[in-house]
């Protein structure tokens, strides 16, 4: 959305429209990723890679609440 609106200026009814299909597609893939996880094959690799996530996820929130509040 961000590169089509650089190039064009979009409606803003086709923009909340793809806006709107941009999300709900995030959303399918993510549940999807989800969905084929394997709970006793993540419990049978220990500890470590869900600490490596957790530590991922943590990365990721603090460094997005830093761009938010500083841009």
């Amino acid at each position: 959305v961000v590169a089509l609106n650089s190039l064009v200026a979009i409606p803003a009814q086709i923009h909340s429209a793809v806006a709107l299909a941009t999300q709900m597609m995030l959303t399918m893939g993510l549940a999807a990723m989800g969905l084929q996880a394997d709970i006793s094959e993540l419990r049978s690799r220990g500890l470590r890679p869900l600490m490596l996530a957790f530590s991922a996820f943590l990365f990721i929130g603090c460094f997005s609440l830093m761009l938010v509040r500083f841009a």
